[in-house]
């Protein structure tokens, strides 16, 4: 008995695809918060539809990505989305970002 299986050429396709992409994105980066956060991100993970709308709801001055390192904000972040900290948030935009390159 022999069992016929199809379809791997394209699997193969889709992998040597990934492989290519994921040599374009290796190394450092330096990515804006519009690019980690685009507003179709932050409309799945909060009630806004972007980030500026964000800041501008948490009453927070924020002038530079120092300004999102403490605890009003992570406290705002606690209160209004599913995450406890910024980290987290940003940790989550990175994975999603690197998902979209990748194709997946």
């Amino acid at each position: 008995m022999s069992v016929r299986i199809t379809g791997l050429t394209e699997v193969m396709k889709k992998l040597d695809d990934i492989g290519k992409r994921a040599k374009e994105i290796g190394g450092t980066h330096n990515l804006s918060i519009q690019e980690i956060l685009p507003p179709e991100f932050i409309r799945t993970i909060t009630k806004f539809p972007s980030f500026d709308s964000m800041v501008e709801a948490s009453g927070i001055m924020i002038k530079s990505a120092e300004d999102l390192k403490n605890e009003e904000w992570n406290a705002f972040i606690r209160s209004s989305t599913r995450f406890s900290t910024w980290e987290e948030i940003l940790a989550e935009g990175v994975k999603e970002w690197t998902r979209k390159k990748l194709g997946l």
